[in-house]
């Protein structure tokens, strides 16, 4: 794929995986795209991969200069799909520490076992605090949305911090630590692909 793309003699790359969602895809998948940006990047051209999610933030590490989502955008998206069907879309939670978005009712679920997981959001501060009976209120039209875009803000920044890559890679470990298997393999997953160990400890 790589050599078919340098053969066209491009001043850089936009990369659109199919359908490609950061957090379902198998360990093969995450790390093909590794080695896609990788070797386009050693080329000295720029990569930016289109509907991306928090897995091309430790992707810039390997050469990706930059990514897209955001509500009504998305970061993931069939190439060919022409059509959606109609209907107000669900809302759905962004919790920071998995990186991930759920549906309401499983988010407020995992924020009450873990509420080390709270969010200090301007958003949620303003609707929810600490106190998870008013995380209802979240259903209200865009503030998913504005959290979200809150989030992803913080993230960004800490990225771009000093030593912020190692920080963010510390802070996986760290939940991978506290949370069972099934909430938390999609980050396994993303530290394998780029080639980080995780640490397990004893319980």
């Amino acid at each position: 794929i790589c050599a078919d793309f340098d053969s066209i003699g491009s001043p850089g790359y936009f990369l659109w995986i199919d359908d490609f969602r950061d957090d379902r895809q198998s360990l093969v998948r995450l790390k093909g795209l590794n080695q896609i940006v990788n070797l386009l990047a050693s080329q000295g051209k720029p990569v930016v991969r289109l509907y991306g999610g928090f897995f091309s933030m430790l992707l810039s590490d390997r050469g990706l200069s930059g990514f897209s989502f955001g509500p009504g955008y998305g970061s993931s998206k069939r190439a060919f799909a022409f059509s959606r069907k109609g209907g107000p879309s669900i809302p759905t939670y962004y919790i920071k520490k998995l990186h991930a978005a759920y549906q309401l009712d499983e988010a407020e679920s995992l924020l009450r076992r873990h509420k080390e997981f709270l969010c200090d959001c301007a958003v949620c501060v303003t609707f929810c605090g600490r106190n998870l009976d008013n995380f209802k209120d979240m259903k209200a039209s865009g503030r998913c949305q504005s959290h979200f875009l809150n989030v992803r803000g913080q993230e960004l920044a800490l990225l771009k911090s000093k030593n912020g890559l190692a920080i963010i890679l510390d802070d996986l470990q760290d939940t991978i630590h506290k949370l069972n298997v099934p909430h938390t393999q999609h980050l396994s997953a993303w530290l394998a692909a780029i080639g980080k160990v995780v640490e397990r400890v004893a319980l």
